[in-house]
């Protein structure tokens, strides 16, 4: 009989990976003149946030309502994060060059961070709830400026 023969890799027949998952479309959610950029999902409930840069604000689109809630925010939001709690929504606010703090419960900023020209992203760290911002750098300066010294 002899030995059992090792499996081919890679298969002879092309199959999907077995890590992923192909995920079906259950509800879609059109929000006209928006400017979505960046989603967040509170796993508890299952809403969804979306960053509107056109708009300063926040969608959020609930599983139970047919109709989404908008929420206002600073100045061109272009990223959001949420608070391990999923009570409270960070935006990096690009135009306006500020980290807002909201509240999901009121709807309403709580707090606004100056973080400089730029506002990229923000996120939380799950174990802390620590709140990081990122800009973006200074333009570089002119080649005939390098390394003079400034008056």
């Amino acid at each position: 009989m002899g030995r059992p023969r090792p499996p081919r890799w890679p298969p002879a027949s092309p199959a999907a990976p077995p890590h992923t998952k192909t995920l079906k479309e259950k509800k879609r959610v059109t929000v006209e003149g928006t400017g979505p950029t960046v989603l967040a999902v509170n796993r508890l409930t299952g809403t969804v946030y979306a960053a509107d840069l056109n708009n300063d604000q926040i969608i959020a689109v609930s599983p139970w309502s047919q109709t989404p809630c908008l929420i206002p925010t600073g100045d061109g939001p272009i990223s959001i994060a949420l608070s391990r709690t999923g009570l409270t929504a960070y935006t990096a606010d690009q135009s306006a060059g500020t980290l807002s703090e909201v509240s999901l419960l009121t709807g309403k900023v709580t707090r606004t961070v100056p973080t400089g020209a730029g506002a990229l992203s923000v996120a939380t760290g799950a174990p802390s709830g620590q709140v990081v911002s990122r800009t973006a750098p200074p333009p570089p300066s002119p080649w005939w400026t390098r390394g003079r010294a400034r008056s």
